[in-house]
């Protein structure tokens, strides 16, 4: 079975994968009901990317590497290996169907690089990830998309900048991706959400942790506005190592990488030279040359990136039209959110006069709120009273 599944899935080269090709029903079951040896081999210590989709490549279907001999694998990986020692170590102590279920309670789904939904971009970077962690729509991830990337300790002025690029190039059609992050990352997502478009978040740790924790409700959004994903699996906490692997995901997914603000050293600029190792187009917004956090974005325009002051400036490098005049355009809003947004006058409103007048439970104003601010609908002002911005 192993070897007519890899037949159909591998008929001259990796880069050819398509479910469409398997046309055997029990051969399709088998493919779907196989993603827990994906996830298994995933888990495995010491398996990088790069020998797992050899192993792939030799061996058709993860099923068939998980099941190999030993001498299977000696013939593949020569007599002294470690991975040897701990696929064999692993597979007998690693529960696969638990794992597998342990996945579903957390509401994580499994994107392999052979589905047709895996993007062309992504699968041509260097060592690309066999595995992708989502939650959402994981079609957004194929689609046309920019990168938005910064400082985390970022400036009003530049949140407010990637925040209004996010917008508008989401409103003409981009996926705007990001690394969920405090500062420019965030308020990048923000813009694409407030806008009505997609967006993509990409994590240095597994889906079952929240990174940075304050950022729940934006998580929570950025999966019903686009998708969040992870090469990582659950329990992977986000250690340092892990943001430069998550970084030249961000950049391979995306057409271009754009940098708001940047240090000198900062993740922003490694992944604007994982972009461009990847063929991929740098832009950068400029800055004061007294602000630590322009140092960054400053090297890149003198290096040759593009100057960046709004979305029009992309637009046009693309041959895209350009617009004047960006209207608004406000995600659909659930029904606790419009019985809330209809007692908003010209005016301010405080959280007890919301609360008195819209008769909802106080925990769920304050959290409608938060959703409201995020999607820069209104503003918080000091003293619990709030306002329309819109």
């Amino acid at each position: 079975m192993c070897e007519r599944l890899g037949k159909q899935l591998l008929p001259k080269s990796r880069k050819t994968y398509s479910l469409s090709r398997i046309t055997d029903k029990k051969l399709m079951r088998l493919y779907m009901d196989e993603k827990v040896y994906w996830h298994g081999l995933n888990m495995v210590p010491g398996l990088g990317t790069l020998t797992y989709n050899r192993l792939i490549d030799h061996f058709k279907t993860a099923k068939c590497v998980w099941e190999a001999g030993t001498t299977e694998l000696q013939a593949f990986f020569g007599k002294k290996n470690n991975i040897i020692a701990q696929l064999l170590i692993w597979r007998k102590q690693y529960n696969l169907e638990e794992a597998y279920n342990q996945l579903k309670k957390l509401d994580i789904s499994i994107l392999t690089s052979i589905e047709e939904d895996y993007p062309f971009n992504l699968r041509n970077i260097y060592a690309y990830p066999p595995v992708l962690y989502y939650r959402g729509s994981i079609k957004s991830i194929a689609k046309q998309s920019l990168a938005i990337v910064g400082s985390r300790k970022s400036t009003s002025n530049g949140q407010q900048v990637a925040e209004k690029i996010a917008f508008e190039l989401a409103q003409a059609g981009f996926v705007i991706v990001s690394g969920m992050a405090r500062g420019i990352d965030s308020y990048a997502h923000r813009g694409a959400i407030r806008s009505g478009g997609e967006t993509v978040a990409v994590l240095g740790c597994g889906l079952d942790i929240i990174y940075p924790p304050e950022n729940k409700k934006l998580m929570d959004l950025i999966s019903s506005n686009g998708v969040v994903i992870s090469e990582f699996p659950p329990g992977i906490k986000p250690e340092a190592k892990n943001f430069p692997r998550r970084n030249r995901l961000i950049s391979g997914l995306s057409k271009g990488v754009i940098v708001v603000e940047a240090a000198e050293k900062s993740g922003s600029l490694i992944t604007a030279d994982l972009a461009l190792q990847q063929g991929r187009d740098v832009f950068a917004v400029p800055g004061s040359i007294l602000s630590p956090y322009s140092k960054g974005t400053n090297y890149l325009i003198k290096q040759g990136a593009k100057l960046v002051q709004d979305a029009n400036d992309i637009l046009e490098e693309y041959g895209l039209p350009v617009k004047k005049e960006v209207t608004k355009k406000i995600a659909h809003l659930n029904p606790v959110e419009k019985t809330i947004l209809n007692l908003f006058s010209s005016g301010e409103i405080s959280l007890e006069e919301i609360i008195k007048k819209s008769r909802i439970k106080p925990e769920i104003v304050i959290s409608q709120l938060s959703i409201l601010e995020i999607k820069g609908i209104i503003k918080q002002l000091p003293g619990q009273r709030y306002i329309n911005i819109l």
